[in-house]
């Protein structure tokens, strides 16, 4: 069982995502998916993730407790079809990441410095 925890410290903002509604349920469903599947073996643990927003961006992180990303998969953008997963299609960060640049956003994956992998998202207010 994954444990997701959110912290929201942000105004009342519109955000201009790519196929709007959809598009933003669709980045923070892939993300959340990502987490709780981790690398096909070893899923998260817990989730702890953070929206701040200001008058132009609002930015949406997510921490794993997990296994991370390994170092071949943060050399590299997410590109379609490239997974850890034995049953995995690898397209959940790759449509992430695709659906953040076409709304002129940006998206980002690290490691953690402590534990597991961070995914970052910064979009545009409208």
């Amino acid at each position: 069982n994954t444990s997701l925890a959110m912290r929201a410290v942000a105004p009342s903002v519109v955000v201009r995502v790519h196929d709007g509604r959809l598009g933003l349920r669709r980045i923070l469903d892939n993300v959340v998916q990502n987490a709780c599947e981790g690398n096909g073996t070893t899923a998260a643990s817990k989730i702890l993730g953070a929206v701040e927003a200001d008058e132009e961006n609002i930015r949406v992180s997510c921490e794993y407790y997990g296994p991370g990303f390994r170092p071949d998969e943060l050399a590299l953008p997410p590109m379609p079809f490239r997974t850890t997963k034995a049953d995995g299609h690898g397209l959940g960060l790759f449509n992430v990441s695709h659906l953040v640049s076409a709304s002129g956003g940006r998206f980002t994956m690290k490691n953690g410095s402590e534990r597991g992998a961070v995914v970052e998202i910064e979009l545009v207010t409208a």
